[in-house]
């Protein structure tokens, strides 16, 4: 919205200096309440950009390592079920699922202690 409209009915002469004074009153305005430098709103971009990035890179890097681990005991499974183990095999079973649980325990009450103001 136009705060110094120029009436189109005025002379040429009329209309310019309209012009020039609206053109003036919005350099002064504009030099009273400078804009945010490219500088500031880059960070204000960086800081709302990692609060979504780096959590999303922490769950990628513990999913990848939980993942990593689990076929990594699946591979120190199998040759215990060969060689005719199977308790150890059962045993080492066991333990896959309590560290899953334990794990997927952990993160559930992290996630709710953050978003109760650390009250799980």
């Amino acid at each position: 919205m136009n705060p110094h409209p120029i009436d189109e009915r005025k002379a040429p002469d009329d209309r310019m200096a309209g012009a020039a004074r609206q053109a003036a009153a919005l350099e002064s305005r504009g030099r009273a309440e400078p804009k945010p430098s490219l500088g500031s709103r880059l960070g204000q971009i960086g800081i709302l950009g990692w609060a979504i990035v780096l959590p999303t890179l922490m769950g990628l890097a513990l999913g990848t390592l939980a993942g990593a681990w689990h076929f990594m005991s699946l591979r120190w499974n199998w040759p215990l079920f060969a060689e005719g183990r199977a308790a150890a095999a059962l045993a080492l079973q066991l333990a896959r699922f309590a560290l899953t649980g334990a794990l997927l325990f952990l993160l559930a009450r992290g996630i709710a202690m953050r978003r109760h103001g650390g009250r799980p």
